[in-house]
C-alpha cells in the first residue's frame, strides 16, 4: 500500500495506491481535517472538541473524540497490530497529532510553493517564481467546504483566502513585470468581478 495524500482544498480526502480511504463520520472526517491543518504539531483534545461543536459540546465530547481517533486510526493504519503503536496518528499527552510528510497534505504544499515563489520574485528569478506560482494557484480550491459551519473551518478558510490572495496578485505582479499587459487585462477583469474589494487588484 502506498503512502497517503491528503487533500483538503475542495473538500477532505485521503487517498493512496488503492484508491481514496473511508474516514466515517462527519465529525470523525471533522477531526482528522483538524489535525492535518495543525501540520503535524499537537492538537489538545479541548481544541478538538471547540473546532466540532464550538460552545456545544456534548457531555460525552471527550469520549467522542476518542472514538474518532480509533476509527481514523483503523481507516489510515488498516495492517497495524493490534496493540502495536501508531505510526501516524500518535498520542501526545492529552493530544493527537497526524505525523504526515509536509508535501503530501495539500495545503501545506500550497504554502510552501507561494513561500518559494516570494522567494524567487525577491531574488529576481521573475520567471521561476511566476511558473512556481502558477503551480501553487492551480492546486487551490475552497477549503474543506462541507465543514463551513464548523468553528476550525472558518478561521483556517480565511487564513488559506488571504495566502492565495496575495499569492495571486503577486503572480499579476510578476506578468506586467515579464510585459504581459494584454494577456492580464482579461485575467484581473475577471479577478475583479469575483473579488470587487480587492485593493491590490485595483492597483493593478
Amino acid at each position: 500500500m502506498g503512502a497517503h495524500r491528503y487533500q483538503l482544498f475542495g473538500g477532505l480526502e485521503v487517498v493512496n495506491d488503492s484508491g481514496s480511504l473511508a474516514l466515517g463520520t462527519r465529525k470523525q472526517r471533522a477531526a482528522l481535517a483538524q489535525l492535518l491543518l495543525a501540520g503535524g504539531q499537537i492538537v489538545a483534545i479541548g481544541r478538538l472538541i471547540e473546532g466540532i461543536w464550538g460552545e456545544d459540546a456534548p457531555d460525552r465530547a471527550e469520549a467522542s473524540v476518542q472514538s474518532f481517533i480509533s476509527g481514523l486510526r483503523r481507516a489510515l493504519e488498516p495492517d497495524r497490530a493490534p496493540r502495536a503503536q501508531p505510526q501516524l496518528l500518535v498520542t501526545r499527552g492529552t493530544g493527537y497529532a497526524v505525523l504526515a510528510p509536509r508535501d503530501s497534505v495539500d495545503v501545506w504544499r500550497f504554502t510552501d510553493l507561494v513561500e518559494r515563489g516570494r522567494q524567487l520574485h525577491d531574488a529576481g528569478q521573475l520567471d521561476e517564481a511566476g511558473s512556481v506560482l502558477r503551480e501553487a494557484l492551480a492546486g487551490y480550491s475552497p477549503l474543506l467546504p462541507e465543514f463551513d459551519t464548523y468553528p476550525f473551518q472558518i478561521e483556517a478558510a480565511a487564513h488559506f483566502e488571504r495566502i492565495h490572495s496575495a499569492a495571486l496578485e503577486l503572480s499579476y505582479e510578476i506578468r506586467l513585470d515579464l510585459g504581459e499587459e494584454r494577456l492580464l487585462a482579461a485575467d484581473l477583469e475577471a479577478g475583479l468581478k469575483q473579488n470587487p474589494l480587492h485593493e491590490g487588484l485595483w492597483y493593478l
